[in-house]
This record gives structure tokens, C-alpha cells and sequence, in this order.
């Protein structure tokens, strides 16, 4: 990402930088340390479905004094069109199933201005292209008992009972899920098809930090990752 980020820095004033779909403020750092490098203050919009993110967001950019907007909204129905010099994000794809992805990619399109980049990754599952991946009965209870063990760690700061929030990530391990990447290609063809230009695709194994043995739908674990950048003509 921070490489990629490269590409879109111009002389026409601060670049405009979409972070589309996100679970934390991760990805935010990353747009502000691509930029701020360069003495550069961006302008970024977070885009989810979810406001628990969007706050996450805001408390972040609070904290690092970061000009930010955040949008709760669905992409697919996300009124703009070519406002942003970058879209950033992360495994966006895979939470659309097949058949829906050329509408998202030609969304992401519309979204970017002439020359704007998309830079993504997605986690590779060789042999499941499309396949719904949820968390089994075994992973779902780990993450329920690692969040617990978390919770009573930081009883003092959680405005909620330990067990209360134990419940609710058991709830999210029970409808949480994505659908399967199998192949670079598959993040390849809908770029193509929807008119955008892949300047960059690859493939490389990724370790991820320890997460005390809990893994998931989308939890990183060890294994492939395909990282694509492309560009509106």
C-alpha cells in the first residue's frame, strides 16, 4: 500500500483517498504514513456499512489531527463519480459473491477519477473459488473464548460485562462470513471487464502476527495473498 500510494500523489492539490469497507483504523494509518512521508496531508473519506468502524476512524484521525469524512453508506450505491485520486482497501472482494463483482468493480471505476489507482489485496484459497466461508463450530468458539479472556484482561476500560460482549462475538462468529478467492485472476477479470488497467499483480505468502490461535473467515493467517493495483484510463 505504501508503495502503491505513490502513484497518486500529483501537483493539483491534496489527494483525495477513498478507504472503501474497513474493520478498524488500520488502513487509515497506513494512507496517513504513505502521505505524511512526504509532507503531504491528504484528503480521506472512510466509506461501511457499519458505524462501529466509522467511529474507530474518527477517534483515530482525532488523535493524529487528520482531516477526515466518514460515510456510512453501500458501496454498490455510493453517489459519487470520479472524486478520488486512490481507492485503498482490503479484501473488499471477497465479501461479494461471484456474480456481484462486476457491479463492484464497476463501481470502484466510477468512483475514481481518470488516472486514479485501486490498490487492494485479498486473501488466495486455491480450490474454493466462490465457496462461502464461515467460521466452524470450533473456530467460533475460540474467537468467543479469546474475546472473553480480552474482556476480563480490560474489565476496567469496557463500559459492558465481559460476558455480555462474549455473547456478541459469539453472535458475530455465527453470521460473520466471505466468499472465496481462488486465483489472481479472479480479482483480475472484473477489473478488466469494468475498464480499469492492471499496472500490478501479484502473489505472496503472508505471516501474520500471532492471534492467540484464533482464525476465521476474515482473520490473516499464514498462506497466499494477491495484491492488485489498477488504474482508470
Amino acid at each position: 500500500y505504501l508503495r502503491a500510494l505513490e502513484g497518486a500523489i500529483g501537483a493539483a492539490g491534496p489527494p483525495r483517498v477513498l478507504i472503501c469497507g474497513t474493520a478498524d483504523y488500520a488502513m487509515l494509518a497506513r494512507v496517513i504514513a504513505a502521505f505524511r512521508g512526504r509532507e503531504i496531508e491528504p484528503a480521506i473519506t472512510v466509506l461501511d456499512l457499519c458505524e462501529t468502524p466509522l467511529m474507530l476512524n474518527r477517534w483515530y484521525a482525532g488523535r493524529v489531527s487528520c482531516q477526515l469524512e466518514t460515510v456510512r453508506h453501500d458501496v454498490l450505491e455510493y453517489p459519487e463519480s470520479g472524486a478520488f485520486d486512490a481507492i485503498c482497501t482490503d479484501a473488499l472482494i471477497g465479501r461479494f459473491p461471484p456474480e456481484r463483482r462486476p457491479a463492484l468493480a464497476a463501481v470502484l471505476r466510477t468512483l475514481l477519477r481518470p488516472g486514479g489507482l485501486l490498490i487492494t489485496m485479498c486473501r488466495l484459497r486455491p480450490g474454493s473459488a466462490g465457496a462461502r466461508v464461515e467460521f466452524s463450530p470450533e473456530q467460533a468458539l475460540t474467537l468467543r473464548a479469546a474475546a472473553l479472556r480480552a474482556a476480563i484482561e480490560a474489565r476496567h476500560l469496557l463500559p459492558v460485562e465481559p460476558e455480555a460482549l462474549a455473547l456478541q462475538v459469539d453472535h458475530y462468529a455465527r453470521t460473520h462470513y466471505t466468499y472465496a478467492v481462488g486465483t489472481p485472476d479472479e480479482l483480475r477479470g472484473p477489473l478488466e471487464r469494468a475498464g480499469l488497467r492492471v499496472e500490478h499483480l501479484s502473489a505472496a505468502p503472508m505471516i501474520p502476527d500471532e492471534v492467540h490461535g484464533v482464525s476465521g473467515p476474515s482473520i490473516r493467517k499464514t498462506g497466499d495473498y494477491a495484491g492488485i493495483v489498477a488504474r482508470r484510463p
